[in-house]
């Protein structure tokens, strides 16, 4: 391996000094990041999902998410409940469709993300979480 004397070795040193802080920088923004992310308590969100749902939802879609055929849909097995991406179903709580009202100002943004959630996640249909960001 060649060796460095005076200029180079100074240069060398100045590059992995900058590598180093570099690294440090990028491990410190890292661990900042994670740390500002609360991890989501699922079960939480799930109850609080399932008692607005009880309050505002069941009288229209039941209990189980029947809903009643031809005039509200039902949720349980839905393919907009399902999809990968919940803006239909933001989109539709949020605004209301046909019959159904706009929960805009009915509900929090929390909540809304909460309803949504347990409805993505209740009598067997199986996809992600919404954030309180998405539910706006």
């Amino acid at each position: 391996m060649a060796e460095f004397s005076g200029k180079g070795r100074l240069l060398m040193k100045s590059r992995i000094c900058r590598l180093f802080l570099f690294c440090m920088g990028a491990t410190l923004c890292l661990w900042l990041l994670a740390a500002c992310s609360a991890p989501v308590d699922e079960e939480k969100v799930l109850a609080a999902g399932k008692e607005i749902y009880t309050n505002q939802c069941s009288h229209c879609h039941q209990e189980d998410g029947q809903g009643y055929a031809q005039i509200y849909p039902q949720l349980a097995g839905n393919p907009i409940v399902l999809l990968d991406d919940p803006a239909p179903m933001i989109e539709i709580v949020l605004h209301g469709r046909s019959s159904m009202p706009s929960y805009m100002d009915e509900l929090t943004g929390e909540q809304r993300a909460e309803v949504i959630s347990y409805v993505r996640n209740a009598w067997g249909n199986k996809a992600s979480l919404i954030s309180t960001s998405q539910a706006y």
